[in-house]
């Protein structure tokens, strides 16, 4: 168990690291250990595990509310990382055993389990979804903060690995949620009154950089060709949606 601290406090509010376009693998060993420290004394009263901004991380959904309480009274909080570079189960005895070391100093923290219990690998029930989907459900996000997403996911240049691109591909082979579904008129006048004036990209003219970029990310991927047994055209993908099952001289038939 390392002792020393690795890093100084650091103010929570710290700006984020240069927006890169370099593609970097994602390590097994990313994971870290952290404190956070009170603002007004410097004392630390919470310890966890986490990768990327997880320590900066202070919403009412990710924090408790014993450590709400404590960050509102001190004015604020500060970061210190206690290990970096590790793997996840190494990660958790560190935290588990950052914590047995504080609490027999006395010290008290607004950890409310003994550590080593992250959501890593979480199953979420449908009740747990359905209570997270009630209290978003009508919540608008700003463009100014789906560009803040945009940029953030670009930065790291993050791609899927091939095994789980496989995966996710598998998990939706025959999905078709809608298929054969008719729309009541009801519901056919919900969706044209929702996408009046919604012109998205109409009359709007791809630039340069932009083709360059969308031209560079399919690169190398192959499109099956594929024939309709029912009328006999032929073409990608987008054929299993006009044709097949889905094919006018099927449904003649």
């Amino acid at each position: 168990m390392p002792t020393s601290l690795r890093q100084e406090p650091r103010s929570a509010s710290s700006p984020e690291r240069a927006e890169s376009s370099v593609q970097v693998p994602i390590p097994s060993n990313r994971f870290y250990v952290y404190e956070h420290l009170r603002a007004d004394s410097g004392d630390v009263f919470y310890v966890g595990k986490g990768t990327g901004k997880r320590c900066y991380t202070k919403g009412k959904a990710h924090r408790n509310s014993f450590w709400q309480r404590v960050v509102e009274k001190a004015g604020g909080f500060k970061v210190r990382i206690v290990a970096d570079g590790l793997p996840e189960d190494l990660a958790f005895l560190v935290e588990i055993e950052r914590i047995s070391q504080l609490r027999a100093m006395g010290i008290r923290l607004c950890n409310l389990t003994d550590g080593g219990d992250g959501v890593s690998g979480w199953i979420r029930t449908p009740e747990w979804k359905k209570k997270v989907g009630k209290a978003h459900r009508g919540k608008v996000v700003s463009q100014e903060v789906r560009d803040k997403i945009s940029r953030s996911v670009r930065a790291t240049g993050y791609r899927h690995p091939d095994e789980v691109r496989k995966r996710m591909s598998q998990k939706r082979l025959g999905n078709k949620p809608r298929l054969g579904q008719k729309q009541s008129e009801e519901e056919k006048l919900k969706r044209s009154k929702s996408l009046l004036g919604n012109k998205s990209r109409s009359g709007q003219k791809r630039s340069e950089h932009e083709r360059k970029l969308v031209s560079e990310a399919m690169k190398g991927r192959k499109q099956s060709l594929l024939v309709c047994p029912h009328c006999g055209k032929s073409g990608g993908n987008a054929m299993r949606r006009w044709h097949f099952n889905s094919c006018p001289k099927a449904v003649n038939e």
